[in-house]
């Protein structure tokens, strides 16, 4: 039986008390995104009006929510109270403490950083410790950015698309880095045409999986100049120049321009070609290959509806069996995915995922097709156990020394 637990931290007091509230929630629905703020949507029973004026439920408390059934059990997560509607049941909704960083608009510059080097200094202006900074090295240093007038949440977001990576706030702490693909997947879940039996009930494949020029693109081209030394830029990232990336298939499908026949190769025949500010070839050549990566990576768009499984969570690989089918049959990255709980219906949940590329040809014409890798770092992972742990390296900041912890990171690595 799946249920949930919500509790609220009243904000403002001198000693904050943690209440229990699972009583009151008549519906519950978590939507874990990685492009926006995590939200939390609670229908409160209010038969006697008495919360609306109960403190409680004041904006800007502070909530820590979790659930689950015998199964699993979702991590705890922190959010912050947004808006209270309604009459005899109140919708409140709550969004993730990121939001905090959207309040203030902000203007100033970072002199002679790396894009990850302020992304760093800026989670712990709000107060993530380096043990929950997940930056990568973004390595070119740039001699002036500005954050003109916005807040903190609009900057890092600007910088993360710049880079073409993410940005976001986790259960976990601050991520700025590209989509970590070479996750260890979560579950593997199986689709029956039988009624009841699969952890997928319903599945719809949202692009044309058939390669058209509005397809994902087979090399980006970036251009530009550099103003010291007075050459222009002109760099071009593709299959074959990417090779340090993580990747979920095998092969990407193309159309030849003068045949028009499909096929399976290293190199997309399709190039988009973009105009950059970038003062230096390096620059230019980083967001050259962000944004040819990014682009593959939309390759496969699928959705689902099914039964509720807690553990599975945005911004993590899930590998997906469909019986006796190649290509779409795989590990694919979750970018949204909405769990809906209440009393009266069963625990379900609706997913967005993608993929990077296929595993066999699915629509090319006979004799059209050979195959070929897909370059980079294939994601080989065995899925993650049940309750199963991961053994990491700790350091406490103040003495140093270091201890090894064992986490539940659900799947994480």
């Amino acid at each position: 039986m799946a249920g949930f637990v919500v509790k609220v931290i009243q904000q403002g007091t001198k000693k904050p008390e943690t209440l229990d509230l699972s009583g009151e929630v008549l519906t519950f629905k978590f939507e874990d995104e990685e492009s926006k703020a995590d939200k939390l949507t609670l229908t409160v029973n209010n038969f006697d009006l008495r919360n609306f004026d109960n403190p409680i439920w004041a904006e800007g408390n502070l909530l820590r929510i979790t659930w689950g059934d015998e199964r699993a059990v979702a991590l705890e997560r922190e959010l912050v109270i947004k808006s209270v509607k309604g009459s005899l049941v109140l919708n409140v909704e709550a969004l993730a403490k990121s939001v905090l960083m959207n309040q203030e608009r902000k203007a100033r510059t970072f002199d002679h950083k790396t894009y990850s080097q302020i992304a760093s200094s800026i989670a712990a202006e709000h107060g993530y410790a380096a043990d929950k900074q997940h930056i990568d090295d973004s390595e070119i240093v740039w001699p002036c950015v500005p954050q003109a007038g916005v807040s903190d949440a609009v900057f890092l977001r600007s910088l993360a698309n710049k880079l073409h990576w993410e940005w976001y706030v986790d259960f976990d702490g601050f991520h700025f880095h590209p989509r970590r693909l070479g996750q260890r997947p979560i579950r593997t879940l199986t689709y029956y045409l039988q009624p009841g039996r699969g952890d997928i009930e319903t599945f719809n494949i949202e692009n044309d999986l058939t390669a058209k020029p509005k397809s994902p693109a087979g090399a980006v081209q970036v251009k530009g100049r550099d103003p010291k030394k007075k050459k222009k830029i002109d760099v071009t990232a593709d299959n074959s120049t990417a090779k340090d990336r993580d990747t979920t298939a095998d092969v990407i499908k193309v159309v030849d321009k003068a045949t028009g026949a499909r096929t399976l190769q290293k190199n997309n025949v399709v190039t988009t070609s973009k105009t950059t500010t970038a003062p230096t070839e390096a620059a230019a050549k980083q967001q050259a290959q962000g944004a040819f990566i990014k682009s593959q990576q939309r390759t496969v768009q699928l959705t689902w509806t099914g039964p509720g499984f807690a553990d599975l969570q945005a911004k993590s690989i899930v590998e997906i069996v469909f019986p006796g089918v190649k290509s779409i049959t795989g590990r694919y990255y979750i970018t949204s995915i909405a769990h809906e709980l209440s009393a009266s219906t069963p625990y379900k949940i609706s997913v967005k995922a993608r993929r990077d590329g296929t595993t066999a040809l699915g629509n090319g014409a006979p004799g059209t097709a050979k195959e070929a890798k897909v370059e980079g770092k294939p994601n080989q992972k065995d899925p993650a156990k049940p309750g199963e742990l991961t053994r990491t390296k700790a350091v406490n900041p103040a003495t140093g020394v270091r201890t090894t912890v064992y986490k539940d990171t659900k799947g994480r690595s």
